[in-house]
C-alpha cells in the first residue's frame, strides 16, 4: 500500500515521527510515543495541510510530498464503530487520544486504517516503533510541492 504524507522541506523525508512527539494530534497527545500520520489519496494528505494551516494565509509554503510504501497485510483496518464516540468531533479530545495510545502501546499492528474527519477518506496512521516498521520506506519524494492558492 502506498499513503501518502506532506511536510515542510527542513524534515525532509524523514519518516520517524518524531516531530509527533512535539505536538499532539487526534490519536496522540504531545510528549507521547511517536506516530506518523499519512493519508490513503494525496488529495486527503493536501486537505490535511490546509486545514493546519494558520488563518489568514497570503502564501502557501513550499512542501514535500512523500508516497510511503507499508506492507498491505500490516495494516488493520478500524470500524467507525469501534472508535470513541468523540473521535469526529472538531478539536482533540482525551478520549480519542488514549485511545490512540493504546494502539501505539500495544503494537497490535503496523499500522491502521481510520475513518477521516475531513473527508470520506482514511487516515492511516503507523506505529514507528513496531517491530515490522523496518519495512516502511519512502517510495517517492517530490521536493517543492506547492498547493494551489486557489485552494485558500
Amino acid at each position: 500500500m502506498i499513503v501518502h504524507r506532506i511536510q515542510k522541506p527542513k524534515y525532509g523525508n524523514d519518516i520517524s515521527g518524531k516531530g509527533s512527539t512535539l505536538a499532539g494530534g487526534r490519536w496522540h497527545p504531545p510528549g507521547s510515543l511517536p506516530v506518523l500520520y499519512t493519508a490513503s489519496n494525496r488529495s486527503l494528505a493536501i486537505l490535511e495541510v490546509l486545514v493546519h494551516l494558520p488563518a489568514p494565509l497570503i502564501v502557501l509554503p513550499k512542501l514535500i510530498l512523500l508516497d510511503v510504501f507499508v506492507p498491505d497485510k500490516k495494516v488493520l483496518q478500524i470500524d467507525e464503530g469501534d472508535l470513541p464516540a468523540s473521535w469526529k468531533l472538531r478539536g482533540y479530545h482525551k478520549t480519542v487520544q488514549e485511545w490512540g495510545m493504546e494502539w501505539l502501546r500495544s503494537r497490535r499492528s503496523l499500522a491502521i486504517s481510520v475513518p477521516s474527519v475531513i473527508s470520506t477518506d482514511f487516515t492511516v496512521l503507523i506505529n514507528p516503533l513496531h517491530a515490522d516498521f523496518s519495512h516502511v520506506h519512502v517510495y517517492r519524494e517530490l521536493r517543492g510541492f506547492i498547493i494551489d492558492d486557489r485552494l485558500i
